[in-house]
């Protein structure tokens, strides 16, 4: 059975939803049209080999590259694609009023950690980043010529 949109939703918003929420990205909508899931999901589509209809929507089409094979990588690879969006559209700051006194500062420091945790768990896991390893000759010609018969034509 090929992987839903649906279904896409339903594992990221288990893995980050709490954090998007936090931040004010839409970490709670399962609907297969999640806006905030749209990029996320599209990369990993792309990561992996596919190619989106629209880049703006995903669509079940878009997820038959995603064999059950490929399952654990989509998810891992667009669950750090959502932790850089929570990332980069993190603006809560310290805030203290009277008695009450806001740390939201530590919660970034955790995100910049999640980020940092997953992008090592996906280049240890799948290599993410790395190039294949390729080999070649490289031929210098620099062995040493007997000038004394080199004639005027430099042969």
């Amino acid at each position: 059975m090929a992987l839903t949109a649906i279904q896409a939703e339903t594992i990221l918003i288990r893995r980050v939803g709490i954090l998007m929420t936090a931040i004010g990205l839409d970490g709670t909508t399962i609907t297969g049209n999640n806006p905030d899931l749209v990029d996320p999901m599209g990369y990993a589509i792309r990561y992996l080999g596919g190619t989106v209809t629209t880049i703006t929507d995903i669509v079940d089409a878009d997820l038959a590259v995603v064999t059950s094979a490929l399952e654990n990588e989509f998810f891992d690879i667009a669950e750090w694609r959502v932790l850089l969006s929570v990332q980069g559209n993190y603006v809560l700051v310290d805030t203290k009023i009277g008695p009450r006194d806001e740390k939201w500062g530590s919660l970034a420091d955790n995100i910049d950690k999640l980020v940092a945790r997953k992008e090592k768990q996906i280049k240890d896991t799948y290599g993410l980043g790395l190039q294949p390893l390729q080999a070649d000759v490289i031929s210098l010609d620099f062995a040493e010529h007997d000038i004394t018969n080199i004639d005027a034509s430099g042969n």
